[in-house]
């Protein structure tokens, strides 16, 4: 820190400095020097904390395209101004291109797993999280998957659509004696 004027009161010094907007938390040490009209030279040290201030979020996941029965990992932190990880409460929600909440998760480790239904819903789904007033969203898509399963059950054929969006594929049926 620079030299800066320094306030005398009721037999206090005074003095106000503002910290850099990304300092580090924890104890930090304070030295003050100084002089009187002598020359004589004075040091005083004092300890203070800084408080870690929640600054932003951060959203990382496996994968940003996943298909039905794919499981979805995902992981927040939350930072401070100087970029430490803080230790609190995040929600963590994940919804569907219908603007659905499909799944909720409540923690401080910030992680959320889940397995797509085979039938989940194509498109752009989203995670949003908060926490200690912060909030951040990242997208990712579900890809479309069209499958189907048939099978002779007694005199019947069934066919069942097991992918997560119409089935307009053929089916060829061969009987044969």
């Amino acid at each position: 820190f620079d030299e800066q004027k320094v306030f005398l009161k009721n037999g206090i010094f005074s003095v106000e400095r503002t910290l850099p907007s990304n300092v580090k938390s924890g104890e930090m040490d304070v030295i003050v020097n100084y002089q009187d009209e002598f020359g004589r030279v004075f040091s005083s040290r004092k300890k203070i904390n800084i408080a870690a201030v929640p600054t932003r979020l951060e959203i990382y996941m496996n994968n940003n395209s996943f298909a039905p029965g794919d499981e979805i990992n995902a992981s927040t932190i939350l930072l401070d101004q100087s970029g430490e990880i803080i230790s609190a409460l995040i929600i963590t929600t994940l919804y569907n291109p219908r603007g659905a909440e499909v799944a909720r998760e409540e923690s401080k480790d910030g992680e959320l797993r889940y397995t797509l239904q085979k039938d989940a819903i194509p498109g752009e789904w989203w995670i949003y999280v908060f926490s200690e007033n912060l909030k951040a969203r990242r997208f990712f898509d579900v890809e479309e998957k069209m499958k189907a399963s048939m099978g002779i059950i007694g005199n019947e054929l069934k066919i069942k659509n097991e992918g997560n969006v119409d089935y307009s594929g053929k089916a060829i049926i061969t009987f044969s004696d």
